[in-house]
């Protein structure tokens, strides 16, 4: 059905983008939540493959959380994208093992930026988590 691919191209290995998009095919694995831990100012994102919703929250708890109608976009290999329904990237997440979090000593899998406001910060899903 698909022509064959070769996973290692050049010899860097793509399966960690592999495993993560095999989530999103049709009749492939469960649904994923990737959340993103932000700082300054406290804000934590999950993103649920299940409803294509981004939930952006504030750490402190004072305001209620937004919704917004989300779409992955693989970018490239390792670079993911939630688009909103404008075709604009809401939040850009690099598997890169570099992520961090801005407090903590944790790594965490995915390397986050929250578009509108250039913050950067740490991701895990449910597979991946911080270390």
């Amino acid at each position: 059905m698909f022509p064959p691919v070769d996973f290692l191209q050049g010899g860097s290995a793509l399966r960690p983008s592999l495993a993560l998009s095999l989530w999103i095919m049709p009749g492939g694995a469960e649904a994923e939540i990737i959340k993103c831990f932000y700082t300054e100012p406290f804000l934590t994102t999950a993103y649920s493959s299940n409803v294509d919703t981004l939930t952006i929250a504030s750490g402190d708890g004072g305001q209620n959380p937004t919704v917004v109608k989300v779409s992955l976009q693989i970018v490239k290999p390792n670079l993911f994208e939630l688009w909103n329904d404008k075709d604009e990237p809401v939040q850009r997440m690099e598997l890169n093992f570099k992520g961090s979090d801005g407090m903590s000593d944790s790594v965490y899998p995915y390397d986050g930026l929250l578009v509108a406001n250039k913050l950067r910060g740490g991701c895990v899903s449910d597979h991946l988590r911080r270390q």
